[in-house]
């Protein structure tokens, strides 16, 4: 459907929240607590949670990304107020369990996104809850004061830090967790999940999706079952290049979150940024969606 920019607003050092309108003043389509929407421009797609969906209007908050891979530069640099765009969804790839009896999200910094309305339907709801949310620093966090009293705030800068371990140990019984934030974050949550007995499935996680390092070079990709060679820059991501060389590949989330992607690594050396691998798959085979290589050639089982 096409959007149009309803407003612009830099609401925190790097982080600019957009408000999309229908072109015609329609309704908008409903969204669930913790859906996000596709956006597209400049032959790129992009996955923002929503931060409120008010009726009529879908908002996105978005992180200006060093170095960007062209999303997060369009939309700080380039787009207007009465721009139209073409957006997709909402989706709800993040869904919250019904009938939890308590709820605790953890935030990393930008990932605080998708909680204000996963919030606000718990407290409609009079649900048990808490929120924990780190930020580097006190510029770059997000107005928060719709989640009242049940938020907490680490900020790295004032020696404040997020003990994941202290935030499972002291929640209630048959809680229900729900992360969302950088790569390592997510990790240390799932091992500190698993030292303390919770449950897989009492764990939800929602990643960043694909990230470009700085140190990131091109790569030789060789998919060895096609006999296709293919140069891979930094900013797409590996199974993208597979797939625009016609390879047919299974994925789902694109976000390095379900392992749908995973295939065998036959040789080179993989920089991992999945959060849904083990370490006996990491050994043998990658996510091409989000992954990269440290090696100069990647040979893919593809």
């Amino acid at each position: 459907m096409q959007l149009v920019v309803v407003s612009k607003t830099l609401v925190a050092t790097d982080v600019v929240q957009v408000t999309f309108g229908s072109t015609d003043g329609g309704r908008l389509p409903s969204a669930y607590p913790g859906s996000h929407i596709v956006v597209m421009f400049m032959g790129l797609e992009r996955r923002y949670s929503l931060t409120s969906t008010e009726v009529g209007h879908y908002k996105i908050c978005v992180q200006r990304a060093r170095p960007s891979r062209g999303g997060s530069d369009f939309l700080h640099d380039t787009i207007k107020c009465g721009d139209v765009l073409q957006v997709e969804g909402p989706f709800n790839g993040f869904p919250m369990l019904a009938g939890a009896t308590h709820s605790v999200l953890i935030a990393g910094g930008i990932g605080i996104t998708p909680f204000f309305t996963m919030a606000q339907e718990l407290r409609r709801n009079g649900a048990s809850f808490e929120v924990h949310y780190a930020v580097r620093s006190g510029d770059r966090m997000l107005p928060a004061d719709q989640l009242g009293n049940e938020l907490t705030v680490y900020v790295d800068e004032e020696g404040t830090v997020l003990d994941l371990a202290r935030v499972i140990a002291s929640a209630p019984s048959g809680s229900t967790f729900y992360a969302c934030g950088p790569r390592g974050m997510l990790e240390a949550m799932r091992a500190a999940a698993r030292d303390h007995g919770i449950p897989a499935l009492s764990v939800r996680m929602e990643s960043f999706g694909a990230a470009q390092n700085a140190a990131d070079r091109s790569i030789e990709l060789h998919l060895d079952t096609s006999g296709i060679t293919v140069r891979v820059e930094p900013g797409q991501s590996i199974l993208q290049a597979s797939l625009d060389a016609g390879v047919w590949a299974t994925y789902e989330c694109n976000r390095g979150e379900c392992g749908s992607c995973y295939v065998r690594v036959l040789e080179g050396t993989v920089d991992h940024r999945d959060v849904c691998l083990n370490s006996a798959q990491r050994a043998t085979g990658m996510c091409p969606c989000v992954s990269w290589a440290s090696s100069a050639r990647l040979v893919l089982d593809l």
